[in-house]
């Protein structure tokens, strides 16, 4: 046998053992949650509601902000695409001419708002120590365009 087809080889069993193990830890998975479901509804009386499932891909948006229409984005709990927990990192991007303003909610406690300028993007790291739960945006001097990302 030559050599690339025992490398072949070598690669093809990592993978089946690889595959093996998702297979398993989704099964496992699976029968945890069945459990925990049956032992709140035990303890409570009532079977659990659905919760937004935890999102690997980060929470994106871009719209127009109308003046005197404020737009609340639902970072942890958008149902097309919140992330199921706060948010830790992202950015929010003033595209537009006029001011934009936000307001930070983490869930416990409401940032003041702050603003960003035309043009400006204001950027948040997990150092940073910022959580998103909701970002409500608000227009001044006009329409403003803006676009942000969050992540877990």
């Amino acid at each position: 046998m030559a050599f690339w087809e025992k490398l072949l080889d070598y690669f093809t069993r990592i993978d089946d053992v690889l595959r093996a193990f998702k297979d398993s830890y989704i099964s496992n998975s699976d029968r945890i949650i069945s459990r925990l479901d049956g032992i709140y509804e035990a303890l409570v009386g009532a079977e659990p509601e659905p919760g937004i499932p935890l999102r690997h891909l980060p929470f994106y948006s871009e719209d127009t902000v109308i003046l005197g229409t404020p737009i609340v984005l639902l970072i942890n709990a958008d149902s097309q695409q919140g992330l199921g927990a706060v948010g830790r990192s992202g950015y929010i991007t003033n595209e537009g001419a006029g001011t934009l303003y936000i307001i930070i909610d983490d869930g416990e406690g409401k940032s003041k708002e702050i603003r960003i300028d035309a043009g400006e993007t204001l950027g948040f790291d997990r150092a940073d120590d910022v959580w998103f739960d909701k970002v409500t945006l608000r227009a001044s001097g006009g329409n403003v365009d803006y676009r942000c990302s969050f992540a877990r």
